[in-house]
């Protein structure tokens, strides 16, 4: 009964893709401007860094990690590609390079902002994905996994698509514990957030063999505040300290953490002249903590072979 019980709460929710395609599209936090999503995830927008921890771990750290496990000539998958940032930082050491996303949104934008020969953008659903087995020697999914409803099938096809002895880099907020979100699909845009025991034990279930797992950025873990000591009133005054506006999907009980990606305080001590290297040494401090002790992380990065 108990293990029933585990099937029905793991079940991912019935969804309807052109719904979930449209809410990526027309998101109200972002907008459709492209430079509004490199913004919110890269932390540079028209060529400037507005975002100086996030730019520095995404942009920085993140990509050039990848690019360097990526081998010379590969047919390489981006899924989710976005605006393509990966393929600007890639598609001249591959051979060829494919991106996918469920926003027709953001593949207009990416076929506009990259004109490459041996690059090409198509709207897909990464739980179907519209590829004959073995096409590609390397897939990469940068903050996917946890916004997909049906995980398994994500990751089986992922396999089918990759080549034997094929690459797949996998990243994602990093979370202590499996958590079932599924009720906020349309309120939050996390469904799940898993922990490292629990997406090894998926990679190893569906084909994969883990080799590395590291992380970029450091974070304590999260603190629950439960609804009866006032989840309201600690809010507020969160909200009134960082100036900034509470995001969408936001509810009872409040949790905190601390993280050093899009951090406020380090953001402001980059600005000052005064303090820029103190920022900047501290980041890659934190950075060093997070890569050695991926627990603590502020996103995981898994590295495996089909």
């Amino acid at each position: 009964m108990r293990n029933l019980k585990a099937e029905q709460r793991m079940r991912p929710p019935s969804y309807d893709i052109k719904k979930i395609s449209k809410f990526y599209d027309f998101d109200a936090r972002y907008g459709a401007a492209y430079n509004d999503i490199i913004e919110s995830q890269y932390g540079i927008k028209d060529g400037k860094v507005t975002d100086p921890s996030r730019y520095y771990f995404f942009y920085e750290v993140l990509l050039s990690s990848i690019t360097r496990y990526i081998g010379a000539g590969s047919v390489l998958l981006d899924i989710g590609c976005g605006a393509g940032i990966l393929a600007e930082a890639a598609h001249d050491k591959v051979k060829k390079y494919v991106g996918i996303d469920v926003s027709s949104e953001r593949i207009k934008q990416a076929k506009t902002r990259i004109k490459c020969a041996n690059c090409s953008f198509l709207a897909q659903d990464a739980q179907h994905l519209e590829f004959p087995d073995s096409s590609f020697d390397a897939a990469v999914a940068i903050e996917v996994i946890e916004h997909i409803p049906d995980t398994d099938s994500f990751i089986a096809e992922v396999n089918r698509v990759l080549v034997k002895g094929g690459l797949f880099v996998l990243t994602t907020p990093t979370y202590l514990f499996f958590m079932d979100k599924t009720y906020g699909l349309y309120k939050d845009q996390h469904i799940y957030e898993f922990s490292i025991p629990r997406l090894k034990s998926i990679l190893k279930k569906h084909g994969f063999s883990v080799e590395c797992v590291t992380g970029i950025g450091f974070k304590f873990p999260r603190i629950v505040i439960p609804v009866w000591l006032g989840s309201d009133v600690i809010k507020y005054f969160y909200k009134t300290i960082r100036r900034v506006p509470l995001k969408a999907g936001y509810g009872k009980p409040l949790s905190l953490e601390f993280d050093i990606i899009s951090n406020q305080g380090l953001n402001r001590m980059y600005f000052s002249t005064r303090w820029r290297s103190l920022a900047v040494t501290l980041m890659r401090i934190f950075g060093f903590l997070g890569s050695h002790f991926p627990f603590f992380s502020s996103n995981l990065v898994i590295i495996c072979h089909k």
